[in-house]
């Protein structure tokens, strides 16, 4: 931004103190001062009974015309690199800033996820349900993840969630934290649906009314 001042004088000197019998010299002086990269550049113009005089100082140095024209144009393009290098700066901050607070909330997100898979995963690890895994099956509308489905996602997308929220902040970026929560979005959904299903065919099958009874506790439980 330019810092100028601009100011005219206007000094009428007159002969006599007593009798003045009329002005005998009119001096107008304009006054511009103009602040680009931490220095003064003054244009001062001098009229004296009409006489044009003109004075271009840099930091208080009177320099020629042309010196002053060629100093002023390139203190102002100093300044205008100095004003877009903040800019984009300040920018870069922000963006950085934005990045971080994104990162770290996707983070939380896929640490809540990987703990709720792995309450999930627990389930289906039961010793009373294991053997009655309902891998692929269709029952009241509902369809269940297929065991290769299933394998895949804990070996290759569960394992990678792991290696991230294990990752320092600075290694894990934004877009795969970001990408790997949608991954896992839908993945409580399916493994509950995996774990009624599981419990659903494990009563059917189930002719020990000790299991039984368990098995409705495990419902119980996981209402909870």
């Amino acid at each position: 931004m330019k810092n100028i001042l601009s100011v005219t004088f206007v000094v009428m000197f007159c002969q006599g103190v007593l009798h003045a019998r009329g002005v005998i010299e009119t001096v107008s002086i304009h006054y511009t001062k103009e602040m680009a990269d931490g220095k003064a550049f003054i244009c001062k113009q001098e009229v004296v009974n009409g006489a044009i005089t003109n004075h271009w100082l840099v930091d208080n140095n009177q320099v020629e015309q042309m010196v002053y024209e060629v100093e002023l144009v390139k203190a102002r393009v100093h300044d205008a690199q100095k004003e877009h290098e903040d800019i984009a700066r300040k920018r870069l901050q922000t963006q950085s800033m934005q990045t971080a607070a994104l990162r770290t909330g996707y983070r939380k997100m896929l640490i809540m996820q990987c703990e709720r898979i792995d309450e999930l995963l627990s389930r289906l690890d039961d010793v009373r349900i294991k053997p009655y895994i309902a891998f692929d099956t269709h029952t009241m509308g509902v369809s269940t993840m297929t065991s290769k489905e299933f394998e895949n996602m804990v070996s290759v997308v569960y394992k990678h969630a792991k290696e991230l929220i294990a990752l320092d902040d600075s290694q894990a970026t934004l877009f795969e934290c970001s990408q790997m929560v949608d991954h896992l979005d839908a993945v409580p959904d399916q493994l509950q649906k995996l774990f009624y299903a599981s419990i659903d065919n494990a009563m059917l099958q189930c002719s020990d009314t000790k299991l039984l009874k368990e098995l409705l506790e495990l419902i119980t439980h996981a209402e909870r």
